[in-house]
């Protein structure tokens, strides 16, 4: 039990000095969350994953899109969602592929799982399970960035 709450020790500590701290140390202490991240990221996991048809599964992911990506990356992956034009983040498109996430589904997991440093949420660590993480990561690569009319339904 000792063992799983120190990573929740950690991560609390970390986030609390980087809601005290500015400049350097705030990027420092993003730093040691998303090594924290790697070293909790399982990507085996993913395979215990299972879904009843395609269909629901990029259902799943279209929810979680609209939940927790679009405030930053926009409805259709463009980069402009609300909450990076107030904060002036600049986001990556997702709708190409890009040296952040190519186009497998692996590295998509793996980046959404671990964040960045300081700008995109370690959702691994804070908010998603890896099945929701299974979902988007399938929805970005088979909605976001696909130009097939038959997946139009899940970009609504």
């Amino acid at each position: 039990m000792l063992r799983n709450a120190l990573p929740l020790t950690v991560v609390t500590l970390a986030v609390a000095s980087a809601n005290s701290c500015s400049g350097q140390a705030r990027i420092a202490a993003a730093g040691d969350s998303v090594a924290l991240a790697e070293v909790r990221y399982a990507p085996s996991t993913f395979d215990t994953v299972s879904w009843s048809t395609p269909a629901s599964r990029l259902e799943e992911g279209r929810l979680v899109w609209r939940s927790c990506c679009a405030m930053c990356h926009g409805v259709s992956g463009a980069g402009d969602g609300d909450l990076a034009g107030a904060r002036a983040l600049e986001m990556p498109t997702l709708e190409l592929d890009s040296i952040v996430c190519s186009g497998d589904i692996c590295s998509i997991r793996h980046r959404i799982f671990i964040g960045s440093h300081g700008t995109m949420p370690m959702w691994g660590l804070h908010g998603l399970a890896y099945r929701e993480i299974d979902a988007v990561s399938a929805f970005i690569l088979e909605c976001i960035r696909s130009d097939d009319v038959t997946v139009d339904q899940y970009r609504r």
